[in-house]
């Protein structure tokens, strides 16, 4: 693909630069790296929404022949492309685990099988409490106490409230 340096890519879906400024990138951050920076570099591609899986594969490769160390596809549309991404590219691959999202949800066996070692839940948990927050509200709404919470007692020791008491404690009486 020739594109201008700087040219972007949009398609309706995502954004991505031309490959020439890709690599450029990835050569800043593996500088970076390698002159200090205490950093893990995690190379992802939106190459393929926008530009199709062979697309993506070749940036991918290309990451982990600069020095990434973590290769991010972002929405292989199933189980043969990302079996694909395993078997073209190597180095250690994370999948994007997003409920409702283009990627196929699997269990972390199946993603092992798969090749990947890394799974992110970006919004799971966030979904998560969202509901919770909803059912209270729920519960509330109807003059009840929501059943479905986390005591007092132990929301303190999750918190950390004993640590922050003591804090407070011992500065109570300092001169």
């Amino acid at each position: 693909m020739n594109l201008a340096p700087s040219q972007e890519f949009c398609t309706g879906v995502k954004e991505v630069v031309d490959r020439a400024e890709a690599l450029r990138r990835m050569r800043a951050a593996v500088d970076a790296r390698e002159a200090g920076a205490d950093l893990v570099i995690v190379a992802r591609t939106d190459a393929r929404s926008a530009l199709g899986l062979d697309e993506a594969l070749w940036r991918l490769r290309a990451f982990a022949d600069l020095g990434a160390d973590v290769l991010f596809l972002e929405a292989p549309r199933d189980e043969s492309e990302m079996a694909r991404f395993r078997d073209e590219v190597p180095g250690v691959r994370m999948a994007n685990m997003l409920e409702d999202g283009i990627t196929p949800l699997l269990p972390p066996e199946r993603l092992t099988e798969l090749g990947y070692r890394i799974a992110a839940y970006p919004l799971t948990l966030l979904s998560c409490a969202v509901r919770a927050m909803q059912l209270a509200l729920e519960d509330l709404a109807r003059g009840q106490t929501p059943t479905q919470r986390t005591s007092f007692t132990e929301l303190r020791e999750l918190v950390g409230f004993a640590d922050y008491d003591a804090l407070v404690a011992r500065y109570a009486h300092a001169d």
